[in-house]
């Protein structure tokens, strides 16, 4: 993923904290919306490399 590089303008303190309060109601919406796929996404990739690691392991025995 590349860096995003932005030239925020000078505000005034009114106007950066209407911008965060946006911000932030914008991502709670977000993550209200994904959650169940945001969720499943982590579940299924960190279930799905724990299941990976412990076929690795049975066909692989320690000793």
């Amino acid at each position: 993923m590349k860096y995003i590089v932005i030239e925020a303008p000078t505000l005034t303190d009114e106007a950066a904290v209407n911008l965060q309060d946006f911000f932030y109601a914008l991502m709670n919406a977000f993550a209200e919306h994904y959650h169940y796929q945001t969720e499943r996404y982590y579940l299924e990739s960190v279930v799905g490399t724990l299941v990976d690691n412990r076929r690795s392991t049975e066909s692989d025995p320690p000793f």
